[in-house]
């Protein structure tokens, strides 16, 4: 979507189809950041980090890629019944969830950038754009070396025991707490998870971060 410090990438025009494409720079070492709410405008502000250069990726329905079909008010992604729950809900009912669409997404954009010579991936996701980086690198590990989450819940055990939460829907894969929780999938993609989130998306305090870690 967005590449840190370098140029727009030059045209490219393939001599069979005569179709014309944009390269995608690719560096040795590089991170792919998930973002919350806006690649670009995380990427602006300095909340995308990461290893080397950083590749900011929108996953469907987040950023650019936002649908407003179902919005009257301007965009919340923590509203009620906005566009983010309905498109939800209606991936669940076509059997085509939108948090495993949003992990393909995920790790359809780091094979890509390590098709085009990045030798060293690192994964990095924040907020809603963490759990999609979870469940991607927890799919795929082998593809990053090195994967970090920010601002994101610890156990949903815990969340689903305390009743209420601000975190949509779309940030909790269907059925997972009948495999496992999110201390199973971080082990699974060697994950680091940082400066975590509460019910609210508020930092966490320590006592509690501490009690979710240990809640099964």
């Amino acid at each position: 979507h967005l590449y840190e410090g370098t140029p727009r990438g030059k045209g490219d025009i393939d001599e069979e189809t005569g179709k014309f494409y944009f390269q995608i720079p690719a560096f040795d070492t590089m991170t792919l950041y998930v973002a919350h709410s806006s690649a670009e405008d995380e990427l602006v502000s300095g909340m995308a980090v990461g290893e080397g250069k950083i590749a900011a990726l929108d996953v469907r329905g987040v950023g650019k890629s936002r649908p407003t079909t179902t919005d009257v008010m301007p965009f919340d992604v923590l509203a009620s019944y906005n566009a983010e729950y309905f498109y939800d809900a209606c991936g669940l009912l076509f059997h085509k969830p939108l948090p495993g669409g949003r992990a393909n997404d995920v790790l359809a954009a780091a094979k890509l950038l390590k098709a085009r010579g990045v030798k060293k991936l690192y994964l990095t996701g924040r907020g809603i754009g963490a759990v999609s980086a979870l469940l991607a690198s927890a799919a795929e590990p082998a593809l990053f070396a090195g994967v970090k989450l920010y601002n994101m819940p610890l156990s949903y055990t815990a969340m689903c025991k305390r009743g209420i939460t601000k975190w949509p829907q779309s940030a909790m894969p269907r059925n997972l707490l009948k495999f496992g929780d999110i201390a199973d999938l971080a082990k699974m993609a060697k994950a680091d998870i940082l400066e975590p989130w509460d019910d609210n998306l508020q930092p966490m305090p320590a006592k509690q971060a501490e009690k979710d870690c240990l809640e099964k």
